[in-house]
């Protein structure tokens, strides 16, 4: 199982989503696909970046709610 860091970015934006009433059921969902390395279902659209944002991958958790993540050997960095 890969290791969950999160950005203060990231603590924020959820925080925000939380108040907004976000249900966390959905996230909790993918993110331990995401940890215990399993493929996520084709409906999440998952794909690498490209430019800049190269090493990064993003899902989509929602058609206008977007996941971007990095994944390495040890770490999942959101």
């Amino acid at each position: 199982m890969l290791t969950i860091e999160t950005s203060k970015k990231f603590d924020k934006d959820l925080k925000i989503l939380v108040k907004n009433g976000f249900d966390l059921k959905l996230l909790y969902k993918v993110v331990g696909n995401l940890a215990t390395e399993q493929p996520l279902e084709p409906k999440y659209k998952d794909h690498p970046l490209k430019g800049a944002l190269k090493d990064f991958r993003e899902c989509h958790l929602k058609p206008d709610l977007l996941l971007v993540y990095l994944k390495n050997k040890k770490t999942l960095f959101f």
